[in-house]
């Protein structure tokens, strides 16, 4: 423990000179320290402040190089409560007159009004109650019904909570409460079939559980059907279009049509485009672009007449990022075929003294009328194909510009399947029935020769006919293979869907080379190119996206109409979107430009805890320095005032003994 320096011998503060005599010397270095780190902080914060307006601004840069912005189409009618629109970007532009003829409808069963129940609590039954909708691959439901909920709200309750596709109802009709089950859906297809396991059957029809079985396929039981299902009917321009909904997306490309009311006079319904999205898209894009130079301003700019600079001023970052961004913005990009390739063009410039962008909203309004696409040009990603069968769907930063050849080809398949050498000898009167699955769909056909001894090509015209009532349309063609003396079967669907098999067979079906067995499966082969380089094609979505590795790598074009062979070209730009996003994106990512510099800023402020350590350190050797010197002092003048009080002891007692002497 360093000795301390009272004071006692000197009368000094001891305390108070020391610490002015540190405080003298190293406060200046210590407000040199603060007002740096002030400084470093004040950058810093302006900074990030840079930061944030440049993200900001990178989200608008994002919204206006969307070009669904520019594609948007509105559908309006002129009888919106009885049918309403929504357009896609693959909607075309046009006017079409639409009637609603009928709207889809749920079907509806009731119990029979000769068995009313007196009370909901009344008994019903136990037993099973199946329910099988009978729309395509449609999930069977069985609903138990024991001691537990077999009253008349019990049935209604199990049926709710099953999940079976329709809802149970109880109603009060004046003489009686009756049971009402309604579809879930609309639509003919989404009619139910209830069929009813009896716990004990006493062959009561109108007893128990029974009472709520129905028959759509049959159009019987014992409930009645109040409310009949019914599919959606409309004319579009006098062409009809049926559907099991009330809303139909496939009849118009790019068009949804919500049915609300039958109409008695034709409405029209009118696709046009929508241009306002484009517009806010732009004059966001310039308002973004203005508050991002008042914030680069307000970090940076000089007060001549106060004399004042900002945190930033005269700082070559932010010149460099004013300077890039003008750079792009003062720039043409390439044209892929529309009128406009520079924001001038639009009507867009920069002011000479605030480095803002200012809009002729009439320049800019009539480019958006005139084409939007044109517009879009300057801004978006956009590929415009030559041919109106080719369509662009998206592109990725890997996407170069150019302009590339586009050529598809598809070659489709049937499914086929070849039975063996016939083996009976006479034709007449023989059955032959067998099960075929065609597509994923079976059906049993039945069908017997007539007398006569019919041809084996007779008999394949007249199999064909058969398959086709069986299944309610042309799904297979049978033919004579009179070389090889068999039976060759031969799908309609051509392509990755087609399937052919028999399941099953009975009666002479052997004896006509028939046998259990599944045939060759339909294909769909394609030769698709795009810049001369083979593209993946998607058979549901109908597209092509360019080769990886290549100039075309993630470009995604769309095929319709049926169109095969050379389908021309598409050029392709990326607008000043690219551009920016990828200018901002040096600037703000995580190894960015900004970044760099905040590293920069942070490791001078650690800079300055060092040196504040060191100054701390200095401080404390100063002290020790100071107190040792000033208990050197103490310890000197202590010396010095003993050797007084001993002088002047010694003196006076002289002087004393002096006197003495005297006397």
């Amino acid at each position: 423990m360093p000795i301390t320096a009272t004071g006692l011998a000197s009368g000094l503060d001891v305390e108070t000179l020391v610490t002015q005599l540190i405080l003298a010397d190293i406060q200046p270095v210590e407000q040199r320290i603060n007002r740096a780190e002030a400084t470093y902080q004040s950058e810093l914060s302006s900074y990030g402040l840079v930061k944030s307006a440049l993200s900001t601004f990178q989200g608008t840069v994002a919204t206006v190089s969307n070009l669904e912005k520019f594609t948007i189409r509105s559908a309006t009618s002129t009888q919106e409560d009885a049918l309403a629109a929504t357009a896609t970007v693959d909607a075309t532009a046009g006017t079409y007159y639409v009637d609603v003829d009928r709207l889809a409808k749920q079907q509806s069963l009731v119990t029979d009004a000769s068995k009313v129940f007196t009370a909901t609590t009344d008994a019903v039954g136990t037993g099973t109650i199946n329910v099988q909708s009978l729309a395509p691959d449609a999930e069977a439901f069985s609903i138990s019904i024991d001691s537990s909920n077999n009253t008349l709200s019990g049935v209604r309750d199990a049926i709710n909570v099953s999940g079976a596709p329709l809802t149970a109802a109880i109603v009060n009709d004046g003489s009686g409460y009756r049971l009402v089950l309604t579809s879930d859906e609309t639509g003919l297809e989404n009619k139910l079939d209830i069929t009813v396991t009896e716990t004990i059957d006493d062959g009561a029809a109108l007893e128990g559980l029974s009472l709520l079985s129905y028959s759509s396929t049959l159009g019987s039981g014992n409930m009645a059907e109040n409310q009949a299902a019914q599919n959606a009917e409309i004319r579009i321009n006098n062409l009809v279009v049926t559907g099991s909904k009330n809303t139909i997306d496939s009849a118009i490309d790019g068009l949804s049509l919500n049915l609300k009311e039958v109409t008695t006079d034709s409405l029209t319904l009118t696709v046009a485009q929508d241009t306002s999205g484009a517009k806010q898209a732009v004059t966001g894009f310039v308002a973004g672009y203005n508050q991002l130079v008042s914030s680069l301003s307000s970090v940076s700019a000089y007060d001549a007449d106060a004399g004042t600079a900002s945190s930033l001023t005269g700082d070559g970052t932010i010149r460099s990022i004013e300077s890039n961004l003008r750079s792009i913005l003062n720039s043409s990009v390439e044209n892929v075929g529309g009128d406009y390739s520079t924001l001038a063009s639009l009507g867009i410039t920069t002011d000479a003294i605030t480095g803002s962008l200012e809009i002729d909203n009439a320049v800019l309004d009539s480019a958006l009328a005139a084409n939007p696409l044109d517009v879009a040009n300057v801004f978006a990603k956009l590929g415009r194909p030559s041919s109106s069968n080719v369509s662009f769907v998206r592109s990725t930063s890997s996407t170069k510009t150019g302009d590339y050849a586009v050529s598809f080809n598809e070659t489709d398949t049937p499914a086929t399947l070849s039975g063996t050498e016939i083996t009976i000898a006479n034709n007449n009167n023989r059955t032959i029935t067998f099960d075929l699955t065609v597509n994923g769909e079976t059906q049993t056909i039945n069908y017997t020769t007539s007398a006569g001894n019919p041809a084996e090509d007779t008999i394949a015209i007249d199999l064909t006919s058969a398959v086709t009532t069986a299944f309610g349309s042309n799904v297979a063609n049978i033919t004579y293979d009179g070389v090889g003396n068999k039976f060759d079967f031969t799908t309609t669907l051509e392509g990755d869907g087609a399937s052919l098999s028999i399941d099953a067979i009975s009666n002479d079906s052997s004896s006509y080379g028939l046998s259990i067995k599944t045939g060759i499966l339909g294909t769909s082969t394609t030769d698709a190119q795009i810049n001369g380089l083979a593209a993946t094609y998607d058979s549901e979505l109908k597209t092509l996206t360019g080769a990886a590795g290549s100039d075309v790598e993630g470009l995604v074009l769309r095929i319709s109409g049926g169109a095969t062979g050379d389908l021309g070209s598409v050029k392709y730009g990326v607008g000043l979107g690219q551009g920016l996003s990828d200018l901002l994106d040096s600037f703000i990512a995580s190894d960015g430009l900004i970044q760099a510099r905040i590293e920069g800023i942070e490791k001078s402020i650690d800079d300055l805890d060092d040196r504040r350590e060191d100054l701390q350190f200095r401080a404390d050797r100063l002290e020790s320095q100071y107190r040792s010197q000033f208990n050197g002092l103490e310890l000197l003048i202590a010396e010095f005032t003993a050797t007084q009080s001993f002088l002047t002891q010694a003196l006076g007692n002289f002087v004393e003994a002096n006197t003495i002497l005297k006397r």
